[in-house]
């Protein structure tokens, strides 16, 4: 199954009814993409002010396809830290760049720039 990961200000637009993010999502269905999302991000979702049938109507799209981060993602994060030169607050875009690079999915994220330092060790941006 092809993933594509959702960063946190995918599923904050999600929420907020954003037509580009939503046709974004129903194109990468039709490609037979699944929306995913890693665990960093989820809890820096869930942090927001959410109303309950937000988090619902979100937990519905990912059918729980929630990827956690263990070991693997952790070393990945890691090396992208460093070898990216992270300033210490970009520490979370490396765990979330990393659980996409270690899945072998894509990361759709509306702050490409940040992530683009991280295409050259794997990650595949949406």
């Amino acid at each position: 199954m092809d993933l594509v990961f959702l960063d946190t200000n995918y599923l904050v637009a999600l929420v907020y009814s954003d037509v580009a993010a939503g046709d974004d999502v129903r194109h990468w269905i039709q490609q037979g993409r699944r929306p995913s999302t890693s665990a960093a991000a989820w809890a820096e979702f869930l942090n927001g002010s959410l109303e309950s049938a937000d988090r619902r109507a979100i937990e519905a799209l990912l059918e729980d396809r929630i990827a956690p981060f263990g070991k693997p993602e952790a070393d990945c994060a890691a090396h992208l830290y460093r070898a990216g030169r992270c300033k210490r607050e970009d520490r979370l875009d490396t765990f979330i760049a990393a659980t996409a690079i270690v899945a072998d999915g894509w990361l759709a994220t509306r702050n490409r720039r940040d992530f683009l330092r991280f295409v050259p060790f794997g990650l595949k941006l949406a």
